[in-house]
């Protein structure tokens, strides 16, 4: 099973043998083995990025529908160059955790350019009226959404390019800005923003479990149940 994007688990448990896989940016090869209460301590962290994915579908859902409505015809048919109907076998599949999805991506195709309409025309405004536009959180979690699926996409169909992770990146930047001008000027809901960016809290409970800091991940534990 692929792991959520930005870190690599290391295998779980401290039995011998037990090797950990650093991040693509580390170079050489260095092996450890985690002990049984850090391991342990890891397989929870994991299990909220995993009890995270209805909502992740649901975005997915919504992006889904976006294209469907705005390209799905003529020379600007994406739709059906990047949507598939799931089938009753992919539905079974507990491993890719589809939940109430209809329909799926094929992730490494995705020009960031769309996503790009999405989050700056689609999700721009709560209440288009009084001009009351979404958080930033709340458009970075879409982002968020489609990176996590595209982990645990089909065979062939993910995950995202690296081409449009460094797109992406860079118009996260551009759109944090735009809505802090709008938060500026009081034209900026909060009510819908986290927090957290969930991506964050997987890699400091990570940091702190590698770091053998056991309380900070039982206190940022203990704030997500809370």
């Amino acid at each position: 099973m692929s792991c959520p994007p930005l870190y690599r688990n290391p295998q779980r448990g401290g039995g011998a043998g037990a090797t950990s896989t650093l991040p693509e940016s580390v170079q050489g090869e260095i092996s450890f083995t985690l002990t049984d209460e850090h391991a342990a301590a890891m397989k929870v962290t994991d299990s909220y990025v995993i009890k995270a994915f209805p909502d992740y579908r649901r975005r997915v859902m919504r992006f889904i529908k976006f294209l469907k409505d705005n390209y799905s015809s003529g020379d600007n048919n994406l739709y059906d160059q990047l949507v598939f109907e799931l089938t009753p076998d992919d539905l079974k599949d507990e491993t890719r955790h589809y939940h109430r999805s209809t329909h799926d991506l094929r992730y490494n195709l995705i020009p960031s350019e769309v996503v790009h309409a999405f989050l700056s025309g689609e999700l721009r405004y709560k209440n288009k009226e009084k001009k009351t536009e979404h958080s930033y959180d709340h458009k970075r979690k879409m982002h968020d959404a489609i990176l996590y699926c595209s982990q645990y996409a089909k065979d062939g169909n993910g995950p995202v390019t690296t081409t449009y992770r460094g797109e992406m990146k860079s118009y996260l930047d551009s759109l944090e800005k735009q809505s802090a001008a709008a938060k500026s000027n009081g034209k900026t809901d909060e009510r819908d923003a986290d927090p957290w960016c969930f991506t964050l809290f997987v890699l400091i409970c990570t940091w702190a479990v590698e770091a053998g800091n056991i309380f900070v991940w039982a206190f940022l534990i203990l704030q997500l149940l809370l």
